[in-house]
């Protein structure tokens, strides 16, 4: 079988593999040679991710040359659009088989001298891979060295300059996932987050087993210590190399080893073998290897450097014209190694001549051989106090991110002298009140702390664009460093542009004085050796390498960008492309037609109707006039539907059904949403589509369909109406339990109101109230706080008695679950007074029910039920439905504690039903959650798990203080069961839920005291040290009454 769509110039073979995303080939070139031909299904990208992840990949294989990584040789697009990369064909097995097999040393050396060989290649060039894990090494088994394995799968590489500006995420694979990629801290990824990947893989290569298991991987990797170290018998190792594998696995990344350089020395300790073993066949039949061909590894012929134009964009070309130069960086660099230093080397260009790349090679050499270790400044126009030097050090040290108080943690580890960490908390965060960086004494306090990071070890530092440092203060840092009486194993590198600052001028004159100092002018390279440079990229049209070497009169990055512009221009290639421009220029051309205008403004409109749309509502959307662009656009049927047919067949749209449609991709909705927001007729549109989701609205019991239609009034001006409907909305998502959704929405209301004082006093307060409800629950403690301070002082300026009850009240309450008792009682009185002063019967209620809630808290049940049967009455009476039944399962709470269950159980049940009835979603799961701990009290596990795991599946994501409580409750079930397995999910769980909730609970600290006994008792340590984390349930009182 033969794909339909397949990059020019290569002939497919066979199919090597498929996913969700796309598949992969054997094809070969038209000379013969073989290779691997990826292309992505853009019809499965919904949402652009795997493009964007696609062309990293690309980008980042592109930077790297190695025998050990494998080689990219072309990029482009099939001729039907899709990103296609032709790589290397590597016909080894995946690692993944070998891992639990037999290990000698010299066979395991010959693993960790490869990989760490190309991952030494990847960091030298600021890259890292993110994604180790034994799916992504192929293995060579006949070979040794370098090449023995091969490192694949970029898709998720970075470069360290993106860290500081990449947003949040979380990428990897959770099993072998390092804490801060787990955490999402992508500004603290380094060479050490491969490092500890690498650990993973040794720790199952050592004991035939994962570190850690379960649903919930991420958190493992930041919390749970690392399992024993227990080597099998299989594996013939030196024990000594277990220290190495903790230190691999130590959740601190400034604690594990920092560089590929640091590891090898350490492991090289262990004995490097000679010779080294070959891995040989894999124990167990690969799925990458196909029986069918066993003999591709000697037939196939791989291709020879590039094959097509697409790499030219993402590839720098080689250092030519500069090896006198280079010379004298590898003199002064093996001077440094020997001793003979400190020894300075100065180059001064014009912009694009070469001078970072110069410095960019020299780190490489020196950081994949494990030499030299590199600090790197780099400057800019700015002149922020103890910025780069503060960074570059941070970085080096492994904590790109601390901040003040986490350096000082750092620095207590890193230095054992006292007067060297005050040292350095003064050079990299000097006080206020002090000239910092600008002064003479903070250069010499700088230079000394740089020579204790450095100490006896071979060094490099570079500073590039230093003539971007304010008053040139990096060069007199640099100075000081390069002085006769410096560093003896200190190489300094200077790289700047010629510069008209005098204090600039100054202090490099100052620097070539320096004995073992050179200083170096770097002019334009020769365009009869930059045209070989630039047409070893990638196969160009003849004459255009040497055309722009000479438009560029040698200057390297001026050509580079001059045949790219060429390429582009012409077709011939291009660089990889947002997703987000690629879909817009699709738009555009299906737009570009006779009836463009009318189809833009079709589709523009169906982004008002959702993800899919059907054919009726976007009808009568096309009714509305006032689009200029779109004249003969109405609400004909046939009219819409030929439209409609356009966009399928131009790929904006596609049909799911009869007469139901969804866009091709997400990414062309948001930009359609775009042009939707720009058309004149914007408000007329919203108002239009909030009348077709009327009705469907009104009915909806969820309140999210009412909360779509209060935006689209929003958008039409018409505010009063929205603000009333998204109250409305609120109220039903509140009752339905969504509080997640409702407190992004309370957010909305209330900066809607914000903007035009539409609420009156009382709505208002109302308003606040229901935020800090839906806050709490959605696992918003503080917001909830300040929701109801905020209600509460609203109360005291208006005099709103009622509304002052409630909220103070609920602040009371608030108070109470974050065990501060004094204060709540302060509130609960406040509430008491407003509420006798109101008169209002909902006010006396809530704050009846609020004092019962204290009272049974503070050991004092009496009066507790007092206050709830008071609060049952007045509900009764006035029918509030909520207090009632609040009050009736917290009387029956009172029941339970006192041992009445058959009587409390009865209870729960009647209130679980009539809340479910009702729509009351929360009281209803309180109630199940309820009578979960009666099954407790009754020492009933088997019942006890069905309820509380039935509580957890409809709390899940939106109530998460229940959600916790239900968690704890299924873990005492399971481990009163003996199923620890089954308990140790829900309390991973609960420990991530731990963040989110402000609960202190003496029940829930009874339930935790009591799995960590029956955990103690079963011998599992592992769940005993989990339990002690959740130890911040305890209550400053002790007691353990019910008070949930």
């Amino acid at each position: 079988m033969r794909p339909s769509d397949f990059p020019e110039g290569y002939i497919s073979q066979r199919e090597l593999g498929e996913g969700s995303m796309g598949q992969v080939w054997l094809a070969r070139t038209t000379e013969g040679a073989h290779c691997a031909v990826k292309i992505l299904n853009l019809r499965q990208d919904r949402r652009g991710s795997s493009e964007r992840s696609f062309n990293r990949e690309v980008r980042a294989m592109a930077r790297l040359s190695h025998p050990g990584i494998i080689q990219v040789h072309d990029f482009g697009r099939t001729p039907k659009g899709a990103p296609f990369v032709v790589m290397e064909y590597a016909s080894g097995s995946p690692l993944n088989p070998y891992m639990r097999g037999s290990w000698t040393w010299r066979r395991l050396w010959t693993l960790l001298d490869g990989l760490l060989s190309a991952l030494g290649h990847a960091h030298a060039r600021e890259l890292i891979h993110r994604d180790l894990k034994p799916g992504n090494v192929i293995v060579m088994p006949d070979r040794t060295g370098a090449g023995a394995v091969k490192l694949a799968d970029f898709g998720i590489a970075l470069a360290m300059s993106e860290t500081k500006i990449s947003e949040r995420r979380i990428e990897g694979t959770p099993a072998y996932i390092a804490p801060e990629a787990a955490s999402g801290d992508v500004a603290s990824v380094g060479p050490w987050t491969d490092l500890y990947s690498l650990g993973v893989m040794l720790f199952e290569i050592l004991t035939g087993d994962l570190p850690y298991h379960g649903r919930h991987l991420l958190a493992h990797h930041q919390r749970s210590p690392v399992p024993p170290i227990e080597i099998r018998p299989d594996v013939k190792v030196s024990p000594e190399i277990i220290p190495i594998v903790r230190r691999l696995l130590d959740k601190v990344p400034h604690r594990r080893y920092r560089s590929v350089a640091s590891l090898r020395s350490a492991l090289s300790e262990l004995g490097v073998p000679s010779p080294a073993a070959p891995l040989g066949t894999p124990p167990t039949t690969s799925m990458f290897m196909d029986d069918e061909f066993p003999d591709e590894m000697v037939t196939l012929q791989p291709i020879s450097g590039p094959s097509g134009p697409g790499l030219f964009h993402i590839r720098q070309p080689q250092l030519v014209g500069r090896h006198g130069i280079q010379g004298v960086l590898t003199t002064a660099a093996e001077a440094a190694i020997a001793g003979r230093g400190p020894r300075l080397v100065m180059l001064e260009g014009h912009a694009g001549v070469g001078k970072s790349y110069l410095g960019a090679w020299l780190r490489e050499q020196l950081e994949e051989s494990g030499r030299m270790r590199t600090l790197v400044i780099r400057s800019e126009p700015q002149a922020q106090t103890g910025g780069g030097l503060r960074a570059a050090l941070l970085r080096l040290l492994g904590a790109p991110t601390a901040d003040r108080e986490q350096a000082e943690d750092l620095f207590l580890e890193a230095f054992d002298d006292p007067a060297l960490r005050h040292l350095a908390m003064r050079v990299l965060w000097p006080a206020d009140d002090q000239t910092g960086p600008m002064s003479d004494l903070a250069i010499r306090e700088a230079a000394q702390l740089i020579k204790a990071v450095v100490g006896d070890t071979p060094f490099m530092l570079w500073s590039d664009d230093s003539q971007w440092s304010p008053e040139g203060r990096v060069l007199q840092l640099i100075h000081r460093l390069a002085r006769p009486d410096g560093l003896t194993h200190l190489l300094v590198l200077v790289t700047l542009r010629p510069s008209e600052r005098a204090a600039v001028q100054s202090t490099c004159r100052d620097l070539i004085r320096l004995p073992g100092a050179e200083a170096l002018t770097i002019g334009p390279v020769s365009p009869l050796e930059l045209a070989p440079a630039l047409e070893s990229l990638a196969p160009l049209p003849d004459g255009l390498a040497e055309a722009a070497s000479m438009v560029a009169a040698g200057n390297p990055l001026i050509a580079l960008e001059a045949v790219r512009s060429f390429l582009e221009t012409e077709g011939l290639g291009h660089a990889p492309t947002d997703p987000n421009l690629v879909l817009q220029q699709r738009i555009e051309r299906a737009t570009s037609g006779e009836r463009g205008g009318e189809l833009l403004s079709a589709l523009a409109r169906a982004t008002l109707l959702g993800r899919s749309f059907t054919l009726g509502p976007l009808c009568k959307l096309c009714t509305v006039t006032g689009d200029p662009n779109a004249p003969q656009l109405t609400g004909d049927q046939e009219v819409v539907l030929s439209l409609l047919e356009e966009a399928v067949n131009s790929g904006l749209a596609i049909e799911q059904g009869e007469r139901r449609w969804r866009f091709g991709h997400d990414l062309i909705r948001t930009q359609l949403r775009k042009t939707c927001r720009e058309l004149d007729n914007w408000p007329s549109l919203n108002h239009k589509a909030a009348n077709i989701r009327m009705d469907r609205a009104r009915v909806d019991p969820t309140g999210i369909e009412l909360e779509v239609v209060a935006r689209h009034m929003w958008e039409a001006n018409a505010t009063q109406d929205a603000l009333k409907l998204g109250l409305e909305g609120l109220d039903r998502l509140h009752s339905s339990g969504l509080m997640g959704h409702a407190n992004s929405f309370a957010r909305r209301l209330i900066r809607w109101d914000d903007e035009h004082h539409l609420l009156d006093m009382e709505e208002k307060g109302d308003l606040l109230l229901m935020a800090s409800e839906a806050a709490e629950h959605a696992g918003q403690p503080h917001e909830a706080e300040q929701y109801a301070r905020t209600a509460t002082d609203l109360a005291r300026d208006e005099k709103l008695a009622a509304l002052g009850a409630r909220a103070a009240g609920r602040l009371g309450v608030l108070k109470l679950q974050h065990d501060t008792p004094e204060e709540a009682e302060h509130w609960l009185w406040d509430a008491l007074r407003f509420a006798r002063a109101s008169g209002n019967q909902r006010a006396l209620a809530d704050v009846n029910l609020s004092l019962g809630y204290f009272y049974q808290r503070r050991e004092k049940l009496d009066l507790s039920s007092t206050a709830y049967q008071v609060c049952l009455e007045l509900a009764v009476e006035n029918e509030m439905s909520v207090a009632e039944l609040s009050a009736r399962a917290a009387l029956a709470g009172l029941d339970r504690v006192m041992g009445h269950l058959d009587r409390a159980e009865k209870t729960f049940e009647a209130v679980a039903t009539r809340a479910q009835d009702k729509g009351l979603e929360v009281i209803a799961l309180n109630a199940r959650l309820q009578l979960g701990l009666c099954a407790k009290y009754r020492n009933d596990p088997a019942s006890a798990w069905d309820t509380f795991e039935e509580v957890r599946s409809g709390a899940r994501g939106n109530l998460f203080s229940i959600d916790f409580f239900a968690c704890l409750g299924a873990a005492w079930a399971a481990a009163a069961q003996g199923r620890w397995h089954e308990a140790e999910t829900p309390l991973m769980h609960a420990e991530d839920l731990r963040y989110d909730v402000r609960l202190r609970d003496p029940e829930a600290e009874e339930m935790r005291i009591s799995i960590r006994k029956l955990a103690t008792d079963a011998r599992r340590p592992d769940i005993v040290e989990r339990i002690k984390r959740l130890d911040i349930l305890r209550t400053k009182t002790g007691s353990t009454q019910h008070s949930l």
